[in-house]
């Protein structure tokens, strides 16, 4: 389950049938709560940049009052709480420099910061999953090149390369760029 936390400077109540109209065709399985100046959109998709685009969209048609942070996958409800308690934390830090949050942006902007709180909201469930770490971690060690690190690992490279996939839907994090590799493994290093 995903979720998309959308923080508003003004009563969020008079938006909320916008902005659910506007995801409700992109997302599937799309429930939300509505608080004073806070709505949560849960939701079931694997991660995809169509979503940001839709949320600069959204943000011309309410005049860019609101922020909003994308989430990476989470297995249950109980680890979505934990990060919304974080990022109502974090999100104060951001609210002149950007509109649209992810786990990419909070990750570059705390990289001198990293403890454990953020790597489990970064890594969500591939928190606990060291097998997956540890080939994430050879893969980038091995300048991205599969064919190298598949032969470390003792695994075919589509092998490899199915799991950087799913790696990718389920954080957001796509290690072939250089940019994310970098950021994941300073994490990772940490």
């Amino acid at each position: 389950m995903r979720f998309l936390y959308i923080r508003s400077n003004t009563q969020i109540k008079k938006n909320a049938q916008i902005i659910y109209d506007i995801f409700s065709p992109l997302l599937e399985n799309l429930t939300y709560e509505i608080f004073d100046y806070e709505m949560i959109l849960y939701f079931k998709n694997d991660y995809d940049s169509l979503i940001k685009e839709i949320v600069f969209s959204m943000l011309n048609d309410l005049y860019g009052d609101v922020i909003v942070y994308e989430s990476a996958y989470y297995k249950n409800k109980q680890e979505i709480f934990i990060v919304i308690e974080y990022i109502k934390k974090e999100i104060i830090h951001y609210d002149q420099k950007y509109y649209y949050i992810n786990n990419q942006i909070i990750l570059k902007e705390n990289i001198k910061n990293i403890n454990k709180a953020l790597k489990k909201i970064i890594l969500a469930e591939y928190y606990y999953d060291k097998e997956t770490l540890i080939l994430i971690k050879t893969y980038i060690e091995e300048n991205q090149n599969a064919l190298e690190a598949a032969k470390l690992l003792f695994l075919h490279r589509n092998t490899l390369n199915q799991r950087i996939d799913k790696f990718y839907l389920k954080t957001g994090f796509n290690i072939r760029i250089f940019k994310d590799a970098f950021l994941i493994y300073t994490l990772l290093t940490n």
